[in-house]
């Protein structure tokens, strides 16, 4: 499954530019607004940063999840960034984020949640590699594999 199967083309952002955890998941909160898949951005910035407040989404390996879970957002929305240098997110490993996944999870589908799991960065070792190593017009053809026993419920 590649990425650009699960997502628009024009959710992935490379490169993000932020150099610090709040202006990247503000870049990936515009890319949603400007697919019109948010409206209330400042709202959902906040539900985000509360959740960041409770518990670091910098999961290891190169990767964020910033996310949250809000009335404001009906469906499942994701936006992926791509940041070459890193940013920190106060990841478990004290390694910089490199791959962010920004998303509201209310029920989404089994190849979304994999690749939102806190367990992406042990299940999809070759499909982070590969995102590190995308550019602008490469990261749509990511391939992420189906893992069977991965679910959304």
């Amino acid at each position: 499954m590649k990425l650009s199967e699960i997502l628009q083309e024009s959710l992935i952002k490379y490169p993000l530019k932020g150099t610090a955890k709040v202006e990247v998941i503000e870049e990936l909160l515009e890319e949603l607004v400007k697919n019109q898949l948010i409206q209330q951005r400042d709202e959902v910035l906040d539900a985000i940063l509360e959740r960041e407040r409770l518990m670091t989404t910098g999961v290891g390996h190169g990767v964020a999840i910033p996310h949250c879970r809000t009335q404001l957002i009906q469906n499942f929305v994701i936006a992926i960034g791509v940041h070459p240098e890193g940013v920190d997110f106060e990841s478990f490993d004290h390694k910089p984020a490199h791959i962010v996944f920004c998303s509201s999870p209310e029920r989404p589908a089994r190849h979304a949640f994999a690749i939102t799991s806190p367990h992406f960065p042990d299940y999809f070792p070759t499909a982070r590699s590969r995102c590190l190593a995308a550019t602008q017009n490469t990261c749509g053809n990511l391939s992420i594999p189906d893992r069977s026993g991965i679910h959304a419920d």
